[in-house]
């Protein structure tokens, strides 16, 4: 649980058989808090606690491209 004050930081390990980058997307009540391009490999989001409010619905998708 995130509470409306707090940040939460994302991490994501993305691994694809295809060289390149891919998009990592992020919705918050269905609506696209972040869009952001990620390469292979570990990496951190950091969602501003903002952003959330009490029974937030979040869900991300990562897209190669």
């Amino acid at each position: 649980m995130v509470g409306t004050d707090e940040n939460f930081n994302l991490t994501i390990d993305f691994v694809s058989p295809n060289p390149g980058k891919g998009t990592l997307k992020v919705f918050i009540n269905d609506v696209e808090a972040v869009s952001k391009s990620v390469g292979q490999g570990e990496s951190t989001t950091t969602i501003e606690g903002a952003k959330f409010t009490k029974g937030t619905k979040f869900r991300c998708k990562i897209r190669e491209f």
